[in-house]
């Protein structure tokens, strides 16, 4: 919903307040609106690497190797890719 706002209330350290307020300085905002960025940035941060995997370089040649293959799918691949669709509905 456009315009509607939320409140997010929180105590911090005075060492880590003066810190906010250095770097909010620093950055030509105020405190708020530094908080208010830093939170959301990491909040998204957190959400992107919620969805991505790191593979080892001998992990990403076993991935690359497997999916040149053409093998069937077996039944526990089957089975996941049922669940996956139903939850996708």
């Amino acid at each position: 919903m456009p315009g509607t706002t939320a409140t997010l209330q929180f105590n911090i350290g005075a060492k880590a307040k003066a810190l906010v307020d250095r770097a909010a300085s620093a950055s030509g905002v105020t405190a708020t609106n530094f908080a208010r960025a830093a939170t959301v940035s990491r909040a998204k941060s957190v959400l992107r690497r919620q969805h991505l995997t790191t593979l080892s370089d001998r992990d990403w040649r076993l991935f690359l190797r497997i999916l040149d293959s053409h093998a069937e799918p077996n039944a526990a691949l089957r089975k996941a890719a049922r669940e996956y669709n139903a939850r996708r509905g």
